[in-house]
Formats: structure tokens, C-alpha cells, sequence
């Protein structure tokens, strides 16, 4: 499958890739975004130029909007969301979570996605809810 690039988004880059700590992904959206309808996959690209995306590396932005000149920076390991400042333009600065680095090798690259559309699932089963199940665990105090 061949998808058309995502202008919007401006130049994906990886900074420090492999160093602990420091490995992140920079990028400067040219256009209003609803973050909402993004995500980063981690990818592998092949000799002959093909892309596979990996199994089980995905990150969700959350929903806000942001409109340019803004920074978007994704650190790949543990932290909290915040919203900085640079030279007068807001940087949200994400972390993936993850505790390893996540760009070792040439061939592995970041992907950027922005959704089209959604079909939701269900189950055929009925299953608890989880906000129940939570509630029958904690028990007040006596």
C-alpha cells in the first residue's frame, strides 16, 4: 500500500536517537492540527526503500489543537506532558514512555499518522466494566 505524505506536520526528525534520556522525535506543524487524529508508529525500513510499520509501538498525541508556529517534541522515554515556551512560540512536549530507546539501528524510523476515520468494536461477550470491577475493590475503610 502507498500512502501520500503528510505535509502538514512539516519535517519528522529524530534527535539523539539510542541515547537514553535524550532520544526524541522534533516536529513543526505547518498548519492548524487536531492532534486527536495523530499517532507515532515505530517503522522499519527495508534495503529496497519499503516501510513496515512494527507491531505494539504506537503513541496517541491526546486531544488539543495546535496552531503553527508551535513545536511539537515526543521524547521516547518515561515523563510527564507539559507546554513549553521557545523563543515565544509553545512546545508540547510528549513522552512515549517507553524504558528503552526505540531508534538503534538505521533502519528503524519514526511515523507519523493523522486518522481518516474510525470504526469502533465490540464484544460479543458482556464483559464487566471496568469502572465497577474498580469499585468493588475499594472498600472503605471500617
Amino acid at each position: 500500500m502507498i500512502l501520500p505524505p503528510l505535509f502538514e506536520f512539516g519535517k519528522l526528525t529524530m534527535i539523539d536517537p539510542g541515547i537514553p534520556g535524550e532520544e526524541r522525535i522534533v516536529f513543526r506543524p505547518t498548519e492548524p492540527l487536531n492532534m486527536a487524529q495523530c499517532g507515532l508508529l515505530l517503522g522499519w525500513k527495508d534495503t529496497t526503500g519499503m516501510i513496515i510499520p512494527l507491531p505494539n509501538c504506537f503513541y496517541w498525541f491526546g486531544d488539543y489543537i495546535v496552531t503553527p508556529p508551535c513545536w511539537i517534541v515526543v521524547y521516547t522515554g518515561q515523563g510527564k506532558f507539559n507546554i513549553g515556551d521557545f523563543n515565544g512560540q509553545p512546545v508540547y512536549v510528549h513522552y512515549w514512555g517507553m524504558d528503552h530507546t526505540l531508534f538503534n539501528y538505521s533502519e528503524q524510523i519514526p511515523l507519523l499518522i493523522k486518522f481518516s476515520g474510525v470504526q469502533v468494536g465490540e464484544s460479543l461477550k458482556l464483559l464487566p466494566s471496568y469502572v465497577e470491577t474498580q469499585k468493588q475493590l475499594i472498600q472503605p475503610a471500617k
